[in-house]
């Protein structure tokens, strides 16, 4: 998109417009094509930009205004086509919320953020947009877009060679979606500013929450005057500060200035500290806590989109499904592809018992290969484990999650936080004490193997994790049915982890195709074994 603001830096505005109508105008200008508006509310700001908005005719040439003002209609007027019928109405409603400047979409886990923002970028018909992921989650955006959008997308990796040849490919291509993690934006990188980026959408947008890292400087460096939206369902990760640093990264430093959140927002006392390399006492002013936290929501709720599963309830079904489909590292790939093959082998030769021995080994290399049998453990770090710890950074609640493999729940907890968590399997001498335990505690991980899957309410959970799945899909429900009880009072929200080309994969397609086939349900570690084998045949 061409931008009007270099030419309104090629005129004098004196011989123009008088200075006050010059920058209404740059503000209606800059307004359109994406950068933050500050007003009071944003109805005023809107009616305010259709006002002078009108004065461009006079001042630029017919088919830039044309464009802009038709622009300014759509973001007015936005509709949800019938196309999308398959989003619920609060998110078309957040849709539309979008299109009305807010740059913050913080609804809750399972509401759908990802569908909403995607959906906002179809009906504006941006052409070039940039998404920035945590690395677990950029093939997740891709299946996302490519399933309800039917828009292919390119993802950045490789060396910097490869990153820069997929980069110069994109660019020639019709290609929208750009999709790239937070760990990519280095300097050396500082070439992604070349693409005239119609919009920036920052997922998991507390990543940058710090003013000081080397993304959020970048952002604010690169990308400056570009229309952005930051999406989490915990915008309030530590402190104000961080929500406030969020804020201004996604408006380019006009939402607040910072005397004003540090007058209003920010207490201060005198400290005495021991400097460090001169071992002299120091007298330090500095912020011990915040106030007046209401006042700065209601700052910043015009621009924020949040709502919260007990509001929406009625519209959704009472479980919402969730798949985070992710790459193995490349030793996984290597471990995993080995044990493929010695499988293969026992296939052709009915070598029962060494085929369902390569297949867990398989299985486990796909979960972390720490858990391997001793003989046979490599390390390397987990895919599986990075994966989980990405999707557990939006959760601020108790959380069910299933494995296994006991010696998996072990790592899984000291991976998370042990002293967050519970670990629940066949050794524990009284589930049910521990269960009490967790649910009257402030712990917010109970990690289980299957010893849990009958007759155990935890319906005061509503959060589960399969991170990994077992064999039959009667087995799936009996985790699943855990939480979904009778007395669960609100939606549930149900997490698989899945490596990509891999046999975890296999298994998880499988159960979703064959729910109905009785053998599955009644042999399924055979069946799944001779699905795995023959599906080249």
């Amino acid at each position: 998109m061409a931008s009007i603001k270099v030419y309104f830096e090629n005129v004098k505005q004196e011989e123009y417009l008088s200075s006050n109508d010059f920058y209404q105008v740059k503000d209606a200008v800059k307004f359109c094509e994406g950068s933050w508006y500050s007003s009071t509310t944003s109805k005023w700001s809107l009616d305010l930009t259709e006002r002078t908005l009108e004065k461009l005719k006079f001042y630029m040439q017919k088919d830039k205004y044309d464009k802009y003002k038709e622009m300014l209609i759509k973001i007015q007027k936005v509709e949800v086509p019938q196309q999308f019928s398959f989003l619920y109405e609060f998110q078309k409603e957040g849709i539309k919320k979008l299109s009305a400047r807010k740059i913050l979409l913080c609804d809750e886990v399972g509401l759908g953020k990802t569908l909403q923002t995607a959906a906002f970028c179809e009906i504006m018909k941006f052409e070039k947009i940039l998404i920035v992921v945590p690395a677990p989650l950029k093939y997740q955006w891709k299946e996302e877009l490519l399933k309800h959008f039917n828009q292919e997308s390119t993802i950045w990796e490789g060396t910097f060679l490869e990153r820069k040849k997929i980069f110069n490919n994109f660019s020639m291509s019709s290609i929208k979606y750009f999709i790239i993690n937070y760990e990519q934006l280095v300097n050396k990188n500082a070439f992604l500013n070349e693409e005239k980026w119609d919009f920036i959408i920052l997922d998991e947008v507390h990543r940058v929450k710090n003013n000081k890292s080397i993304a959020n400087k970048f952002v604010r460096k690169e990308f400056k005057g570009i229309r952005k939206v930051g999406l989490t369902a915990t915008p309030l990760v530590n402190n104000l500060r961080e929500l406030f640093t969020i804020a201004n990264l996604l408006s380019d430093n006009t939402f607040m200035s910072w005397p004003t959140f540090e007058n209003a927002f920010c207490v201060r006392e005198i400290i005495h500290r021991r400097n460090p390399k001169t071992h002299d006492i120091e007298e330090l002013n500095v912020i011990v806590n915040y106030k007046n936290t209401e006042n700065f929501y209601k700052k910043l709720s015009p621009f924020m989109i949040r709502r919260k599963k007990n509001e929406v309830l009625a519209e959704l079904p009472t479980r919402i499904y969730k798949e985070i489909r992710f790459d193995l590292n490349e030793i996984e790939k290597k471990k995993h592809g080995e044990f493929i093959e010695l499988a293969k082998n026992a296939w052709k030769n009915d070598d029962a018992e060494n085929i369902l021995k390569y297949i867990t080994h398989a299985r486990q290399c796909c979960n972390s290969l720490e858990i391997l049998p001793d003989e046979l453990k490599v390390d390397a770090a987990s895919s599986k484990i990075d994966a989980l710890k990405a999707e557990l950074e939006e959760i601020d609640d108790k959380v069910l999650i299933f494995t296994q493999f006991e010696k998996m729940a072990r790592v899984i907890a000291r991976e998370i936080g042990e002293n967050k968590s519970v670990i629940i399997s066949g050794a524990t001498e009284n589930k049910l004490e521990e269960i009490k335990k967790f649910k009257d505690s402030n712990l917010q991980y109970l990690i289980s193997t299957d010893t849990l899957n009958y007759g155990v309410n935890l319906e005061f959970i509503n959060k589960l994790i399969h991170f990994d799945l077992p064999w039959t899909p009667a087995k799936v429900e009996q985790r699943e049915g855990r939480i979904d009880r009778i007395t669960q009072q609100r939606g549930m929200l149900i997490t698989k982890l899945i490596a990509k080309d891999s046999f975890d994969e296999h298994v998880a397609n499988v159960i979703e195709k064959k729910k109905e086939i009785f053998q599955l349900a009644v042999d399924g570690t055979k069946e799944m074994t001779k699905l795995y084998f023959e599906k080249d045949k």
